[in-house]
C-alpha cells in the first residue's frame, strides 16, 4: 500500500530530497542572517507594515526565516521529519506542493490581517515568520499518511511514534502566541485543502523547465557525494552499461565472474581469526572447536579416480 511505501522511504539523511535540504539550509541561512543584520522588522508580516506602508514585499520575505532560535531548531525538526514525503511524490510533486503551500497559507494569513483592520479589530496584528505554512500543510499529510508503528500507554493515556513530532508541532505553534497560531492554523488549514484535492491541487507539478533549469542551478550544491557519485551510473544509456557490464565480465577471467581482490578478501579472515582467538583466550574453546568442524563440513566429499 501506499502508506507502507511511505514508511519504507524514511531513510537517514537527504537522499533524494533536494528540495527538502535546500528549503532547511535557506531557512537556516536566512534566520540567522537577519538577526545578524537586525533586518527582521522589515521583511516580517504585519498589519502596519503591509497595509498601511503598502510594503508588499512582506507577503514573500516573512516565509524564509524565523524570529527566534528555538523556532529554527523545531523547524528544522519537523522540516527533515517530512522529508520523506519529496522520497514518495518525487521533486517536482513536491516542489509543486510546497509552492502550493506557501502561496495558499500567505493568502490565508493576508486576508486574516485585511478583514481585522477593516473590522477594526486587532486580534492579531502580526503573522509568525518563518515557512509555518509548509510545516504544518505537511504535517496534515503526516497525519493520514504515515502508519503508527509503535505504539505504548503512559499515565493511561496512549503515545505511538507519532506523537512526539505533533508535540514539537504543538510547541512550535505556541511559540509566539497568537501570531504563531495564525501561521498555523494557515498551514493546517492549506494542508487540509491539499488533502481534500480542493481546485485538483494535488495534481499540479512543477513545469519541466522550471525543473530543469533549477536542477541546473542549485543541484551540483545540493547533491551529496554518494548521490553525485551514482548519478552517472544512472543516465548512461542502457547500450553504454551493458558494454560497460561485458567489458567488466571479460577482465574478471573465466565465465564472466567477478573476482574479488585479494587485498579485500583477506580482511575478513584476519578480522574472523582475531575474533576467534580472542573468544578462546576468554576460555570458550568449544567455539573454535565448532569453527573448525564447520569448515570441514563444507569441503567437498573426497571421490576415488
Amino acid at each position: 500500500s501506499n502508506t507502507d511505501k511511505l514508511s519504507r522511504c524514511s531513510m537517514s539523511g537527504f537522499h533524494n530530497a533536494p528540495v527538502s535540504k535546500g528549503l532547511m539550509g535557506l531557512s537556516a541561512i536566512a534566520t540567522i542572517t537577519c538577526s545578524a543584520m537586525k533586518v527582521g522588522k522589515l521583511l516580517e508580516l504585519d498589519s502596519e507594515g503591509l497595509l498601511g506602508r503598502r510594503q508588499v514585499w512582506r507577503v514573500i520575505t516573512y516565509q524564509f526565516f524565523f524570529s527566534t532560535a528555538s523556532e529554527l531548531i523545531l523547524g528544522m525538526v519537523l522540516m527533515y521529519t517530512f522529508r520523506q514525503f519529496e522520497r514518495h511524490w518525487g521533486s517536482k510533486k513536491f516542489g509543486a506542493f510546497v509552492v502550493v503551500a506557501k502561496t495558499l497559507s500567505a493568502i490565508v494569513g493576508t486576508g486574516t490581517l485585511f478583514f481585522q483592520r477593516s473590522w477594526r479589530q486587532s486580534l492579531v496584528m502580526q503573522v509568525a515568520s518563518g515557512p509555518y505554512g509548509l510545516i504544518f500543510a505537511s504535517l496534515v499529510q503526516y497525519y493520514f499518511e504515515i502508519p503508527v508503528s509503535q505504539s505504548m500507554q503512559m499515565f493511561g493515556l496512549n503515545f505511538s511514534n507519532k506523537s512526539f513530532i505533533y508535540l514539537l508541532a504543538v510547541q512550535l505553534s505556541c511559540s509566539l502566541s497568537r501570531p504563531s497560531q495564525l501561521a498555523a492554523a494557515s498551514g493546517i488549514l492549506t494542508g487540509i485543502m491539499y488533502r481534500w484535492n480542493v481546485l485538483g491541487l494535488r495534481k499540479y507539478m512543477l513545469p519541466t523547465w522550471i525543473y530543469r533549469l533549477s536542477s541546473a542551478l542549485f543541484l551540483p550544491f545540493l547533491d551529496g557525494p554518494t548521490d553525485a557519485a551514482a548519478r552517472p551510473l544512472q543516465g548512461r544509456p542502457r547500450v553504454q552499461q551493458r558494454h560497460a557490464d561485458n567489458g567488466a565480465h571479460r577482465q574478471s577471467g573465466d565465465h564472466g565472474l567477478l573476482q574479488r581482490q585479494p587485498g579485500r578478501a583477506a580482511e575478513p579472515r584476519r578480522s574472523d581469526a582475531a575474533a576467534m582467538a580472542n573468544l578462546a583466550s576468554m576460555g570458550f574453546h568449544d567455539v573454535e572447536r565448532n569453527q573448525v568442524s564447520n569448515e570441514r563440513s563444507l569441503l567437498p566429499p573426497l571421490t576415488c579416480c
